[in-house]
């Protein structure tokens, strides 16, 4: 049995529900935050920015995301400012956007990341104006299963 507890990840967090929500990590200045506010401009609620909680939960099966206490509620828009948003207290995650490493392939296979022992489906970083748009269909309705 892991006995991880909460940890602070350099990481963005935005969520369709409570229940489903992308983390967003990567290095400095990768555009964690500006891809959070895309995801927001489409319908997502912010749940944390630059500084997210991770913490298992249920018997350390998933992985709830927390905003850090001194920046709840806000994002840091480059150019304008730090601005207000509105949020949610708490997510599940239910997938990992990884911007510290490029898809090549047009339709990827499918990848997961291990965060403190639990596995996660996991997303690459593309520069098409359709990736933010396919990471909110994903976080609505998922992958197609083929037959």
């Amino acid at each position: 049995m892991r006995t991880e507890q909460r940890q602070l990840f350099h990481a963005s967090c935005v969520a369709l529900s409570k229940d489903r929500s992308l983390l967003i990590i990567g290095p400095s200045g990768a555009g964690k935050s500006t891809l959070a506010l895309h995801l927001m401009s489409l319908g997502a609620v912010l749940v944390s920015d630059d500084q997210t909680w991770i913490e298992p939960q249920l018997n350390n099966s998933e992985l709830v995301a927390t905003p850090h206490e001194n920046t709840q509620g806000m994002i840091e828009a480059r150019f304008v400012g730090l601005l207000q948003a509105k949020n949610l207290p708490h997510a599940k995650i239910s997938a990992v956007v990884d911007l510290g490493k490029v898809e090549k392939d047009r339709l990827p296979m499918r990848k997961n990341i291990n965060l403190l022992g639990v596995e996660l489906p996991c997303f690459y970083a593309h520069e098409s104006p359709s990736f933010a748009l396919g990471l909110w269909q994903w976080l609505q309705g998922g992958w197609h299963e083929y037959a």
